[in-house]
């Protein structure tokens, strides 16, 4: 998948309909998923949200950021389980902070409870096309 998003950003200013046609039915369709998730959570009093659009791109920001970038700029360097799902818990544990529903808290507080246990080390690896 990388290497098809590598492609297409070098192809981009060329065919522009290409880089087009990718953000608007790969990252926006994504994008748009995941807000109406992050819609669902907020009308069933799991989150307070006041922009679902915004939340949902600060999420996927903070899962993806880093080990996207990793990924595309090392090639064909790994990236272990354990790396991923310490992205994945930290940007969870930020996003719970700013939107978890907590009635119990005071206000200033952003403490949630935690969901999972913490990443368990891992010698897997998963390699980056």
């Amino acid at each position: 998948m990388l290497r098809l998003r590598r492609l297409i950003i070098g192809e981009s200013s060329r065919f522009p309909d290409l880089g087009r046609l990718y953000w608007e039915q790969g990252f926006t369709k994504g994008l748009t998923t995941l807000a109406n998730a992050v819609r669902d959570l907020s009308k069933a009093g799991h989150l307070t949200v006041a922009d679902t659009d915004q939340a949902a791109s600060q999420f996927a920001a903070l899962i993806l950021r880093i080990p996207v970038n990793q990924a595309l700029l090392r090639g064909h360097d790994t990236i272990t389980d354990t790396e991923i799902a310490g992205h994945i818990q930290r940007g969870t544990d930020a996003f719970l902070t700013l939107y978890h529903r907590n009635t119990n808290r005071s206000p200033g507080t952003h403490q949630h409870p935690s969901t999972s246990a913490p990443p368990t080390p891992s010698t897997k690896t998963v390699r980056t096309p």
